[in-house]
């Protein structure tokens, strides 16, 4: 015992140096990271620009600010994207309701929107497709909006989609609209749009919350933490992580489901699964966690990965890295289960 003490203590000292090197090194990044790394991020946008806020720079968004933070530009088109008057991605809808019309609009983010696909090939619109068969005139609106979450979404509902008198509204539920999302914040002084911190904890490689207060006060254990994070991929780190936001979700979905039944409004969700093998699906937690969120806030809801199960994940993907974003194939199953559960519910 007492040797293997002497042989800690030579190798401490022999290595002296260089562990104070090491110490003073990491100082003099961390001074460096809090000079150059804000606490907020300004986003460098005057207000009343139109502006876009989508990885694809696309200029077909603008900022708004508050819960929303930015919305879809009326009359914008890029690439194959057009928005319509209502600010929609979808074709033109009159806002008063015609008699004998069933209109249903879909809340969503990108993958409700559409990314990368046609208008057509959305499920929203092969839905429609399906439906302008039947004796009653159906509408299905497109109401995705890229980047959104789930508080965004449901912004969007209270702020919007309650106006258009809608008989159904579907929450298209993906496995990252757990998180809070930002919030925009117009800075008058410096004239330039803030996006603030969520406030959630973070992803931690540290399991202990009176630990974590502690090491994220530095900035450069915050960048080690999110490249072990994105190195390891460790999904339960990625669900734990979630744990603040479902209960802060639950409040808000049971407003909007208080909401809809004020207004005479059916309300429904379909939980869509990511683009993963689902055979060996490894985020079947995080779907128990979104049915949890519904059925403590009151909405009925569709989780469609069982259903995946016989398909080769493959075969729906756009790009070989994205694995949230559907092709009109995997569009085309999300909409064939949609009418599936519409039907078992006895609402189309």
């Amino acid at each position: 015992m007492k040797k293997q003490k002497n042989k800690t203590k030579k190798l401490l000292k022999k290595n002296t140096k260089k562990i104070s090197l090491l110490i003073i090194t990491i100082i003099i990044i961390e001074i460096l990271l809090h000079l150059i790394w804000p606490k907020n991020i300004d986003l460098g946008i005057q207000k009343g620009d139109l502006i876009f806020f989508t990885p694809e720079k696309t200029k077909i968004h603008k900022w708004v600010g508050g819960e929303l933070g930015y919305e879809l530009i009326p009359y914008a088109s890029y690439k194959n994207y057009t928005i319509n008057t209502l600010g929609f991605r979808d074709y033109e809808y009159n806002k008063i309701k015609k008699n004998n019309t069933f209109r249903i609009i879909i809340v969503g983010d990108s993958v409700t929107f559409g990314w990368n696909i046609n208008l057509n090939d959305t499920f929203s619109k092969q839905i429609e497709n399906h439906l302008k068969y039947k004796n009653k005139t159906y509408e299905v609106w497109n109401a995705g909006i890229g980047g959104y979450y789930a508080n965004q979404e449901i912004a969007l509902f209270k702020k919007k989609i309650l106006f258009y008198k809608p008989d159904l509204v579907i929450f298209a539920f993906v496995l990252n609209d757990f998180r809070a999302g930002a919030w925009y914040v117009f800075d008058e002084k410096a004239e330039r749009y803030i996006i603030q911190q969520t406030k959630f904890r973070k992803p931690s490689i540290i399991k202990s919350e009176q630990i974590n207060k502690l090491l994220f006060k530095s900035k450069f254990f915050e960048i080690i933490n999110l490249l072990l994070f994105k190195i390891t991929k460790n999904e339960e780190i990625f669900q734990d992580y979630y744990q603040d936001e479902q209960n802060n979700l639950v409040e808000q979905f049971s407003e909007v489901k208080n909401l809809a039944d004020e207004n005479q409004i059916e309300l429904r969700t379909i939980i869509i699964p990511l683009i993963r093998n689902y055979q060996n699906y490894n985020l079947k937690e995080l779907h128990i966690k979104a049915k949890n969120i519904m059925n403590e806030s009151g909405i009925r809801y569709f989780d469609m990965l069982s259903h995946f199960k016989k398909y080769d994940y493959k075969s729906f993907k756009i790009e070989e890295e994205d694995e949230y974003h559907y092709n009109a194939l995997g569009n085309k199953i999300i909409a064939n289960l949609t009418i599936y559960y519409l039907k078992q519910e006895g609402l189309i």
